[in-house]
């Protein structure tokens, strides 16, 4: 026992008593924890995120998000920036100096009108900031402006014509385009640009949007297409689907327009609901048809009852049917199982893309479905970014469900991940360029002789186009097909019928059975014996592109060629699809001029309301430019003013909006007066009372002007005035004849007794019936 005390004794002497070595340990690890949370950011404040909505996300279906990140320590990570809404999330990595704010500004997808967006910071995998944003009131702008080579101290200027606010952002990063409603630059500012920045911001404008040169007219025209040389000299210049207008120098500020781009179908976000039926058979989807299911749950039901009654009877041994009813219903499960395999497997990916040529490039619009089980990885080409995807969600507050899309940025480009469930699939927008497909399809030629356009269609691509279709407006000629290399003469009567959306009737109806099923001209089942669901055509691909180009997909003024081959490859993963060319030429016109030579633009119209159509009601504004060739005569034109708007006014420079005393209700055609006309352009206002949606009320199209066109007083700048709106709701019973299209005419027989019975439902609207 000594001996044991001694050694202690002597242990003693060499080390610290066990309650000093505790605290010790404590007094360490505490050190070290502390410092791991400075270095992990665990100090952050609650306010180290910033997220700020740049532009309202009503009618569009981009905004630019401000994400700013500030931090006390030094800090490296990884910000995560989630889109409720869509079922996206973005991965940035991080690094953050001491005290030192940094700023990001993404382009963020929107639904429905709405967005839901929450931003994390994550530091070795734990969360260690977060800031959430969910519907902006009416604190943000209506568009968002990038500023290029020109400076304001101004964040935000009321827009001219006055329609609300514009808010800048420098533009230093050009993945920024497709959040931006219009860009100011000055001209030094477009020739400092590299020649690749220049490229993608004519690319950008020349598919319908806006450039504001705060410079003399002309100043940049050395910069520009030469297909665009024949509008110079003016204020405003055409250039394909967008615009080019000048402004001054140095009171920019002041001359803000609004811009051309309005998204209106709400249906347009994309995700895996079962929308697309052409992507899902592209990409190997096949379902068993309703007689199939049938005539299995027939057997079941059949094998499970008299059939097991029957046999069980005969043999006395009725206490079985405990064992062979469960034992069928676990066979026929086995067995669906096992079929749904084979027909789920070998399933790979399907798209529809969309290419648009224009004097500046081809632009491309890539819709993908991704239908291979496990984790999908798309390597996105140099320049090309995501737009949507993910899962719908049309509720307010309510997260997305399944796995979410993960846009993942680097140095050595963009990644898009996919979570895929089995017998599931998941989609996205993208959009891109094709510099290999520039010039394979042109419109050359074009004249306008009294109402008639011609011209000759030439195919370039490589491969042959089909169910080719040349449009002017809402008028069609089917082209049909056309070999690589050969080339077709064209002419459309501008006097005839006009048929809106007619060139989705021309084409195989092999998806238009789903959602939107009814009588609608475009959104309706296929004609009687077509289905032809193999062809090369994507009718959903075309019709969302459509409608998410509200004016600037078939521009007034243009000759717009489409076609379609299933050869062609102009997307970012290997599948099968189908690719359409769009290309147009411009009608070189003067003198009096049909309407279809107008280019006519939407820049405002009533918010979307997910849970009920378009929400209508005091202050709902349409908003429309149109802007005439120069030195043409619009003598014969006239404003249109549907029977739902309830005010119309016309913008007069220096003086504001001015409002027409219209007395009459419905649908009335007004003289336009000379000094509305801004140069060439024409801004109209119609208050609308009450708006569903119906795509006639989005018809802002000037009309000719007939013997029952009114000239009513133009008050003056303030003075407002207010007609009773006129809705119709008319249920005729009888037989047709034929789809009447909203401002078109028709023939039709009269009976013996010289009566006409039609059948049909008018929202908002009616017809005025000339008999004779």
């Amino acid at each position: 026992m000594a001996r044991e005390v001694n050694e202690r004794d002597l242990s003693s002497k060499n080390m610290l008593p066990p309650t000093r070595v505790r605290i010790l340990v404590m007094i360490v690890l505490v050190a070290l924890f502390s410092q791991s949370g400075v270095a992990n950011g665990q100090d952050l404040a609650d306010d180290s995120i910033g997220l700020q909505l740049l532009r309202n996300p009503n009618n569009v279906d981009a905004v630019p998000l401000e994400i700013e990140l500030v931090s006390p320590r030094a800090i490296e990570g990884t910000l995560l920036v989630r889109n409720h809404n869509l079922n996206m999330v973005w991965e940035l990595p991080i690094a953050v100096a001491a005290n030192t704010p940094i700023r990001e500004v993404i382009t963020m997808p929107v639904s429905s009108s709405r967005i839901d967006v929450e931003a994390r910071l994550e530091i070795d995998g734990d969360e260690v900031a977060s800031e959430r944003v969910r519907n902006v009131g009416g604190g943000a702008a209506d568009n968002a402006v990038g500023l290029l080579g020109v400076e304001s101290e101004l964040s935000s200027v009321e827009m001219s014509p006055a329609v609300g606010q514009a808010a800048f952002l420098p533009l230093t990063d050009f993945a920024l385009l497709s959040a931006l409603d219009s860009v100011v630059a000055s001209p030094t500012g477009l020739s400092d640009l590299t020649s690749q920045d220049r490229a993608d911001l004519l690319l950008w404008v020349a598919t319908g949007r806006q450039l504001l040169v705060a410079g003399d007219v002309g100043s940049v025209d050395d910069l520009l297409p030469s297909e665009w040389a024949s509008n110079t000299g003016q204020v405003v210049t055409l250039a394909d689907a967008g615009l080019i207008r000048y402004v001054d120098r140095v009171t920019w500020t002041d001359e803000i327009a609004p811009s051309i781009r309005l998204r209106s179908d709400p249906w347009v976000i994309g995700g895996f609901d079962n929308g697309d039926f052409a992507l899902m058979s592209d990409a190997g989807f096949e379902v068993p048809g309703l007689g199939v299911l049938l005539i299995i749950l027939a057997l079941y039901v059949l094998l499970a009852g008299p059939i097991t009654y029957f046999i069980l009877s005969r043999r006395e041994r009725r206490l079985l049917t405990w064992v062979v009813v469960p034992g069928l219903a676990v066979l026929f499960t086995v067995g669906v199982v096992g079929i749904g395999s084979v027909i789920t497997s070998g399933r790979g990916n399907g798209y529809g893309t969309i290419v648009e040529l224009t004097s500046a490039g081809a632009a491309v619009r890539d819709s993908i479905l991704i239908a291979s089980d496990g984790r999908q990885e798309v390597d996105l080409p140099d320049g090309w970014s995501v737009t949507t995807g993910g899962s719908n969600q049309f509720f307010e507050f309510q997260d997305a469900a399944g796995s979410p899309l993960v846009v993942t940025s680097s140095r050595e480009g963009s990644q898009v991940t996919f979570d895929i469930e089995p017998g599931s699939g998941a989609t996205a927008t993208l959009v891109g360029t094709a510099p290999n497909l520039e010039q394979s399809l042109v419109v050359s030629s074009v004249v306008l002789d009294g109402n008639t356009v011609s011209g000759v269609l030439r195919n370039e691509s490589g491969e042959r186009l089909v169910e080719t279709v040349v449009l002017v407006g809402n008028h069609l000629a089917a082209i049909g097909e056309i070999d690589d290399g050969a080339e077709t003469p064209f002419e459309i009567d501008l006097a005839g019928d006009g048929r809106v959306f007619a060139e989705v009737w021309e084409w195989p109806q092999e998806n238009f059975d789903g959602f939107f099923a009814g009588d609608d001209p475009g959104f309706g089942g296929p004609p009687p014996g077509r289905d032809d669901r193999d062809g090369a055509v994507n009718t959903n691909s075309w019709t969302s592109w459509r409608a998410s180009r509200v004016g600037s997909v078939v521009p007034g003024g243009f000759v717009t060629a489409v076609g379609w081959s299933r050869d062609l490859e102009a997307t970012a993963v290997d599948g099968s699809g189908r690719t359409a060319l769009v290309a147009r030429g411009q009608i070189a016109s003067d003198g009096t001029i049909p309407p279809e030579v107008i280019r006519n633009m939407i820049s405002v119209a009533p918010s979307f309301n997910p849970d009920f159509g378009f929400e209508g009601g005091p202050g709902s504004q349409i908003v429309s430019q149109h802007i005439r060739p120069a030195g043409s005569d619009v003598s014969s034109l006239a404003i249109e003013m549907r029977g739902e708007a309830s005010e119309l006014q016309v913008w007069v420079d220096g003086e504001g909006w001015r409002s027409f005393e219209v007395e009459k209700p419905g649908r009335e055609t007004i003289d336009i007066p000379t000094e509305a006309w801004d140069g060439n352009t024409l801004w109209v206002r119609r208050s609308v009372a009450d708006f569903f949606g119906e795509q006639g009320q989005l018809d802002v199209a000037l009309v000719v002007r007939t013997d029952q066109t009114l000239s009513p007083p133009l008050l003056e700048a303030g003075q407002r005035f207010e007609r009773e709106a006129f809705f119709g709701d008319f249920g005729f019973e009888g037989d047709f004849g034929g789809d009447a299209f909203f401002g078109n005419s028709f023939d039709v027989e009269l009976s013996d007794d010289g009566e006409f019975e039609a059948a049909g439902f008018l929202e908002g609207t009616y017809d005025v019936w000339n008999l004779d």
